[in-house]
């Protein structure tokens, strides 16, 4: 809270009129602390001041950016309809510009989407292709992908191919203290170990682990 009050203020200190990218950080910084804390709201409200004054500075790359983040807001509002519609304008900017960071941010921001619709073999074949694409010192997005590809693959009941990218992950993952997707990775180790190993004490390591972090 005490960061938020702080954004704030800083935000406040710029003038309607100026639309300059240290306001359009702000705003993002700000929609990503309220929707962290579930102020889906406030976040909203942050999120399309960015866009807003994005579109008004012609930066087509703080314009992708901010539908993204509406593209994963909307998700978490189960507004589906919303979110495929930011989803559509982000992709037309990022191809247009040939800006890879926003299409490999798009493509994590829909992942939960089509895990959800069960969309394994489209799902399988984006990621694979994005984690080619990315080299492996970004370790973020090297760790997010391979994060999310184990995940369908344990949809798809493999197991044990899934157990070693989840693992992979996770242990860059927490090294970055990336915990919104370190969060969905653990739990889905837990549940191999439970489901298809039976290890009820290991994965209670790992669900255990996640309660750590949920708690800070």
């Amino acid at each position: 809270k005490q960061a938020v009050q702080f954004l704030e203020q800083g935000y406040n200190y710029f003038a309607d009129s100026n639309v300059c990218a240290k306001k359009i950080n702000i705003c993002f910084r700000l929609g990503d602390l309220y929707y962290k804390l579930d102020e889906t709201e406030e976040s909203m409200n942050y999120y399309k001041k960015a866009l807003k004054n994005a579109e008004e500075a012609e930066n087509n790359i703080y314009i992708a950016d901010s539908h993204i983040r509406l593209v994963k807001l909307f998700y978490k509002l189960n507004d589906v309809k919303s979110c495929l519609k930011h989803s559509a304008k982000a992709r037309k900017i990022i191809k247009s510009i040939n800006y890879k960071k926003g299409m490999l941010d798009l493509i994590l921001s829909l992942s939960d989407l089509l895990i959800y619709r069960r969309k394994y073999d489209t799902h399988m074949r984006i990621v694979l292709k994005a984690l080619k694409s990315i080299d492996k010192n970004d370790k973020y997005y090297w760790a997010m992908f391979k994060s999310i590809y184990g995940r369908i693959l344990v949809k798809k009941n493999r197991y044990e191919e899934a157990l070693r990218h989840l693992e992979e992950s996770a242990e860059i993952l927490e090294q970055l203290q990336e915990y919104e997707g370190l969060m969905p990775t653990l739990n889905n180790i837990g549940v191999i170990y439970s489901s298809y190993y039976y290890d009820i004490e290991k994965a209670t390591d790992y669900f255990e682990k996640i309660f750590i972090f949920v708690k800070g």
